[in-house]
């Protein structure tokens, strides 16, 4: 490879690496704190166009705002 080409891989190799990185949860929930309020939130937030059972919703919300 000539000098630029190489430089042009190295380039873009950092761009990419500096621009990969994950996505930083919203908040930390502690179920003791948690109201309705906070699960209303995360159904506006995270719950659209989702089929999601009763009973597994708030862990589904939660998980979904680390995961979306």
């Amino acid at each position: 490879m000539k000098f630029t080409e190489r430089f042009l891989f190295v380039l873009t190799a950092v761009i990419l690496f500096i621009n990969t990185k994950g996505q930083q949860p919203a908040e930390r929930f502690d179920p003791e704190s948690f109201t309705t309020k906070d699960s209303l939130e995360l159904v506006h937030q995270f719950g659209h166009n989702k089929k999601i059972l009763p009973e597994f919703a708030l862990p589904v919300l939660i998980a979904l705002s680390y995961f979306p």
